[in-house]
């Protein structure tokens, strides 16, 4: 194939789709926060919520969660990509939201924690499946890394009067023992839960005691130790069949993430592809289950974006044809 026509295929490609195969629309409310009323001035403080600037979206309870856009001044402390958490693009757009996840005052101990919400577009049905994923990455200027994040629904909008940690079991989240220590790169938390009914509310946050998170320490700021994480990308949609896959993969043998593997439901052909950037094929398969290790004829594949195209069939005769990028790291 001519090498600048194959790019000019690739290009508009990645125009027309996405990396998932979901038919139906996002249930969540601006959910990657690029609606809003005002540009953010100022991180939140008590009684000055900004994150209420970002439409649909508020805080839960007296914790300050915080809006982050590339509007804001670089003074304000919410601007992107310099900010009070660290430095980062949106996974998305040009904005997306912020909390301390765990926190720890010596002298007043706690349990302080930050929760962002909203109203869904539509309430939950009971004994649907559903499938939820959104975006986080930790701030390069906190101390401490945890493995607990989720998304809980509700059927009325959870909240507290003060800003202590609101423990229960959110139906997804971060695999436990999982620390999400990346700085740079966006992390994905995404699942499937059966819903019980009535469910109308997203919060996602931290739902676990100190005691029963998992965290790393890399550096104090004593007396006041906490952990920051920015959120974006938040998406939750009524599962029929469909393909997701992750858009970051990192083949290093380190035994989490090392193969590229498509999540997938009620898909009944498939045929999937993947390109270099001079659009060699480099790997091929047949069943969904398969993954691929990063290797061209047995030989490691540099880091770098590649391109993946696939052919599937669902149920009802669905048909998917997804075309988008990857990116390969060690």
């Amino acid at each position: 194939m001519n090498r600048p026509f194959f790019y000019i295929i690739l290009f508009f490609l990645l125009l027309l789709a996405k990396t998932t195969g979901f038919a139906q629309l996002n249930l969540v409310p601006n959910g990657s926060f690029e609606e809003y009323d005002t540009c953010p001035t100022s991180y939140t403080t008590p009684g000055d919520p900004q994150i209420q600037r970002c439409k649909h979206w508020y805080a839960p309870t007296e914790g300050t969660s915080d809006y982050f856009r590339t509007c804001a001044l670089l003074t304000s402390n919410v601007s992107i990509p310099y900010n009070w958490g660290g430095f980062q693009y949106p996974f998305d757009g040009n904005a997306y939201v912020g909390i301390l996840a765990y926190y720890i005052d010596f002298f007043n101990p706690n349990n302080y924690s930050e929760y962002i919400q909203t109203k869904l577009n539509e309430c939950l049905i009971q004994n649907q499946e559903y499938y939820v994923e959104f975006y986080v990455c930790r701030g390069g200027r906190q101390g401490i890394a945890i493995d607990r994040i989720g998304a809980l629904f509700t059927s009325y909008p959870i909240s507290r009067p003060d800003a202590k940690m609101m423990i229960a079991s959110p139906q997804v989240e971060n695999p436990r023992h999982h620390i999400i220590k990346d700085t740079i790169n966006w992390t994905k938390i995404s699942g499937t839960f059966i819903a019980e009914g009535g469910e109308c509310y997203i919060t996602i946050g931290n739902f676990y005691s100190h005691e029963a998170t998992d965290t790393i320490m890399y550096h104090s700021d004593w007396p006041d130790d906490y952990s920051s994480y920015f959120i974006d990308g938040v998406t939750l949609k009524l599962v029929d069949s469909w393909i997701n896959y992750p858009n970051v993969f990192t083949p290093n043998n380190d035994g989490f993430n090392d193969l590229f593997l498509l999540e997938s439901k009620s898909i009944d052909s498939f045929e999937g592809k993947i390109f270099n950037r001079w659009g060699t094929k480099i790997f091929e398969w047949h069943d969904i289950t398969q993954g691929w290790d990063g290797k061209f004829n047995g030989s490691i594949c540099a880091e770098g974006v590649y391109y993946i195209l696939i052919n599937a069939k669902g149920a009802e005769g669905k048909v998917y044809n997804v075309k988008g990028s990857i990116q390969l790291l060690r």
